[in-house]
């Protein structure tokens, strides 16, 4: 079993995950800065979920979407597995702001998966707009912290 987060440590920052320059229409790796448990994988270049034994796994997860402009933009989620992404799994999700709308969404699926010792899952995910971040929030009075991406694997067989 393995769950890590992306998320927020201090209530006074928040965390985005974006491209880095940025760039639309570019594929990146979704990141990970915490593990709340880890017992059979870890994680490797902040991105990279790596198996410690053979096994058929479920890979779920879920990433704050954000659209920070007045325009309407679409994300695109995959999964790659050793570099590779792997065939059907991407999905593209829209997202359309307009001045008073928040202009996010979460993204949550899981996918099923045989992984050999010591290869490697990624979630991947573009937008065709610059302006397409994962989004994580601060702690507030109502509220726990919000983290950009979850992911949590569990071995079936």
């Amino acid at each position: 079993f393995f769950q890590a987060e992306d998320g927020i440590r201090d209530t006074s920052v928040t965390g985005v995950q974006t491209c880095a320059l940025p760039i639309s229409n570019t594929p990146y790796s979704m990141s990970f800065d915490h593990t709340s448990y880890q017992s059979g994988f870890s994680i490797v270049s902040g991105s990279r979920i790596v198996a410690q034994n053979d096994g058929l796994y479920n890979l779920q997860f879920s990433a704050q979407l954000y659209n920070t402009a007045n325009t309407t933009i679409v994300f695109s989620i995959w999964f790659a597995k050793n570099q590779t992404d792997l065939p059907n799994t991407a999905t593209d999700v829209e997202i359309a702001k307009s001045p008073g709308t928040t202009g996010k969404r979460v993204a949550s699926w899981n996918l099923i998966q045989y992984l050999e010792s010591g290869s490697y899952i990624e979630l991947r995910w573009g937008s065709d707009q610059t302006t397409g971040v994962l989004l994580g929030l601060a702690s507030s009075s109502l509220r726990p912290a919000v983290p950009s991406l979850i992911a949590t694997i569990t071995q079936v067989t």
